[in-house]
């Protein structure tokens, strides 16, 4: 179980119209509890400041709901999902899901030098900017690079992966995850609070998702309302 804070910025625009730093937009910002069990259960629940509900997002034995609750503030599942998480996994066919979800195609290795001159194992297509970067000691994950389409161009995604600490001896998570868009700051996620409680409350998370499948922005692959 996490709680996260997410602070969001504007990258368009300069902090009192100088320098290089994006705007920080405090009314952008919200929180998340996620619930989380390894190839087997993920709930993540996005709240404003005011602790209302935004998005609900709900996935276990091959079910999925992905709902908007309020209709001012739109998410989808990859606005929500810790991207950290998609890479944990135990199994080579998870692993190659995750891959898809940013778009990055083949799994060629080859080594990547950063700025600061630090040295990675990439994979992903070479011919491509989609890859993600490995730690070429512990082989940790710490970085995802993809791209996005606008109706104007192309925009480049990095997210970077930082102070990456060990729970309880068995997983190593990011206290700091930051998002670029085009090499300009859009989103920073921080770690509030982890915990490894001994049950997951799955039965009230599922009722949870029952009702909002039932939601009209709702998008979901089993029909819970038959």
């Amino acid at each position: 179980m996490l709680t996260t804070k997410v602070h969001v910025f504007d990258p368009f625009a300069n902090e009192n119209g100088k320098g290089q730093r994006s705007a920080k937009v405090s009314e952008w910002g919200y929180q998340q509890k996620i619930y989380w069990e390894m190839n087997n259960f993920l709930t993540i629940e996005t709240f404003d400041h005011n602790q209302q509900l935004l998005h609900f997002y709900y996935e276990a034995d091959g079910d999925e709901v992905s709902s908007i609750t309020q209709q001012d503030r739109y998410f989808s599942k990859m606005d929500v999902f810790p991207h950290y998480l998609l890479f944990v996994v135990s199994r080579g066919k998870d692993w190659e899901k995750a891959l898809q979800a940013i778009n990055v195609h083949g799994t060629d290795i080859s080594l990547y030098r950063d700025k600061d001159y630090s040295t990675f194992y990439r994979i992903g297509d070479q011919s491509t900017d989609h890859f993600v970067l490995l730690d070429q000691h512990n082989f940790l994950l710490k970085a995802l690079n993809y791209s996005v389409r606008t109706e104007e161009k192309n925009h480049t995604i990095q997210v970077l992966f930082k102070r990456l600490t060990k729970y309880k001896k068995l997983l190593s998570y990011p206290i700091h995850t930051d998002y670029y868009l085009d090499n300009r700051l859009f989103k920073r996620v921080v770690i509030d609070s982890f915990e490894r409680p001994p049950k997951l409350p799955k039965e009230i998370l599922r009722q949870k998702a029952i009702k909002w499948s039932q939601n009209h922005s709702a998008l979901l692959q089993t029909d819970y309302t038959r």
